[in-house]
């Protein structure tokens, strides 16, 4: 286990929360610790021992909080905040049911991230070749889609010609037609033609 340091912050905690002292902040913190400088060094020390038995949970930021790592004291119920090699913080683990309660629950919630860890651990080796086997695939489709794409802009192109050559063609044969048309008008409306 690392060797931490143990903030004042910290410090205030454990003994109100755990040794059930009435601190409520920093100044009556400092009041307290003038008044008990003999508990001081034990608190640190049982604080700092209690922190030998711990184990690591996560490493999160919770709410507006720095990341920080979290271990949890199970024989006694306690939660330690690390940030760097400095603890901030301790509480203890309380889910609002008596001892036997928050340990049962406490004990559930551990085991539930047990199995998820080890299927987690599992997960790659399960479905490596399934993975692996969808990448090529996925790999192959895209290059037949970009395939497909270009043949596609190649026939949109073609298609294209094609119509305007259509649509020229179709243009010349109504300019022949009016000329018919006007000829004929000509032929047939003589002195109107004049």
């Amino acid at each position: 286990m690392k060797e931490i340091n143990i903030t004042k912050h910290a410090l205030m905690r454990y003994a109100s929360r755990v040794y059930k002292y009435k601190i409520i902040n920093d100044r009556t913190f400092d009041i307290w610790k003038k008044q008990n400088e003999d508990k001081v060094e034990g608190l640190e020390m049982d604080l700092k021992t209690e922190f030998q038995g711990t184990e690591y949970i996560c490493t999160a930021a919770y709410d507006t909080h720095k990341k920080a790592e979290f271990y949890i004291n199970r024989d006694k119920m306690m939660t330690y905040v690390i940030v760097g090699d400095n603890m901030v913080t301790c509480y203890q683990i309380n889910y609002d049911l008596n001892d036997e309660g928050n340990r049962a629950i406490l004990n559930v919630l551990l085991d539930n991230l047990k199995k998820a860890r080890i299927d987690e651990d599992n997960f790659e080796d399960k479905y490596f070749k399934e993975r692996d086997d969808l990448n090529r695939e996925l790999e192959l489709l895209k290059a037949e889609t970009e395939l497909l794409n270009s043949k596609l802009k190649t026939l949109k192109e073609k298609q294209a010609r094609v119509e305007a050559r259509q649509n020229e063609i179709a243009g010349e044969q109504v300019e022949i037609r009016n000329i018919i048309k006007v000829a004929e008008e000509k032929i047939v409306r003589s002195k109107l033609a004049l």
